[in-house]
């Protein structure tokens, strides 16, 4: 599956989000210090697809929270996002299809900093 994740980044930095994180955008958990905004992925289903030999298809959570501290500047990276990756197909070699369709957004607040976290189902299916 490490092409998935390559394809992922390949995709990920060329995208508006990217562009407006500065390249800020980490898998799990961001450095201590980073300064906002920011954006870190997950993936709270955990991540079934290593091996799908017997089963041809998958589909999994992964959930990308994205850190502010302006309300208007929040939006705007959510609708960068959405932009970027809701509806989004990736071409991965050895894979027929991946697509991510967002399931869920909630915003939140944590002190000053605002937080916005969306979940996609990613669809896989293998060759």
């Amino acid at each position: 599956m490490k092409a998935f994740f390559v394809t992922l980044r390949e995709y990920t930095v060329t995208g508006l989000l990217y562009a407006a994180l500065s390249g800020r955008m980490y898998t799990d958990v961001a450095p201590q210090g980073t300064v906002c905004p920011y954006a870190v992925w997950s993936f709270p289903s955990g991540f079934p697809v290593y091996d799908l030999e017997d089963n041809k298809q998958e589909e999994f959570t992964a959930q990308l929270d994205i850190y502010s501290q302006g309300e208007s500047e929040i939006l705007t990276l959510f609708d960068q996002a959405d932009s970027d990756f809701n509806g989004c197909s990736l071409v991965v070699p050895g894979y027929d299809l991946i697509r991510f369709r967002r399931v869920t957004q909630r915003k939140i607040r944590e002190d000053s900093i605002k937080r916005y976290i969306i979940e996609f189902s990613i669809h896989i299916g293998e060759k």
